[in-house]
């Protein structure tokens, strides 16, 4: 009965960390500068060409953004972001562009745009007439995917402003390994009995 609960227990422990949903935000990205490793606490990174913008007394560069305080800005082709322990199933972000773009995020199997394509978005031009304000209509798109995810490439045009990327990170090795453990105590159990 003891290795029932410990097996449960086990199970119990490992389940909150499978597949935990990330959203990058961009509130706490520094404006004009590199997004970077501002994100590291959810083992995200950006490249050096990955900036973040937030409006200011002087000036309103965007509105109506999902997250309202921050907007990330890829103002050249190094500014992949890149998820150390990879992610799964389903990429989602806003965005909004003053002309349409074609391949502007794609979803690689390796770091920094490596490996195998595994998705690809094309966007269009969404605020094109938004009078003073750079960025004013945000949209919001997603794909699923097969296979681990390792970066996010976005393709440079610094005409577009992305917010509130999302997506689930892989279960940590130890997270499966508890769960792995979890799940042969009770088959184990359930074959004594029989």
């Amino acid at each position: 009965m003891k290795f029932h609960a410990l097996a449960a227990l086990a199970l119990f422990a490992a389940a909150p960390v499978m597949a935990a949903p990330v959203t990058v935000d961009f509130e706490a990205a520094p404006s004009y500068a590199s997004v970077g490793n501002t994100y590291a606490d959810k083992g995200v990174s950006f490249g050096g060409g990955a900036l973040g913008l937030q409006n200011d007394a002087d000036f309103t560069y965007f509105t109506n953004a999902p997250s309202p305080l921050g907007v990330m800005f890829a103002v050249d082709t190094d500014s992949a972001m890149n998820v150390a322990a990879g992610f799964a199933g389903l990429f989602s972000f806003s965005y909004a562009s003053t002309a349409a773009a074609t391949g502007a995020v794609s979803i690689w199997s390796g770091l920094n745009g490596t490996g195998n394509l595994l998705a690809s978005f094309d966007l269009l031009g969404n605020s094109a007439n938004c009078a003073d304000i750079g960025w004013c209509s945000f949209d919001s798109l997603s794909a699923s995917f097969s296979g681990i995810a390792y970066s996010v490439t976005f393709n440079g045009d610094s005409t577009i402003a992305y917010d509130d990327l999302a997506f689930n990170t892989v279960p940590e090795p130890t997270s499966a390994l508890l769960m792995g453990l979890g799940l042969a105590g009770l088959a184990a159990a359930r074959r004594r009995r029989t």
